[in-house]
């Protein structure tokens, strides 16, 4: 099965337990030198990138339940 694409608005947890709000794709229609990348944000207001091709082996999607 193929990983989930997250999306704008969508919470997922890192491997040490912090819960982020993911707020876009960027290069999301672009090929070639830019890769796809996720952009999110933690509590304290903090930005990050990632690239979505690594996203995986940090994130795992929050459970609903969870909010």
């Amino acid at each position: 099965m193929k990983d989930k694409t997250p999306e704008a608005g969508e919470v997922w947890l890192h491997k040490n337990g912090i819960p982020y709000r993911v707020l876009f794709l960027a290069n999301d229609g672009r090929r070639g030198s830019y890769p796809v990348s996720v952009v999110y944000e933690g509590s304290n207001g903090k930005r990050w990138v990632r690239e979505l091709s690594d996203w995986h082996r940090s994130f795992s999607e929050k459970e609903k339940s969870d909010e």
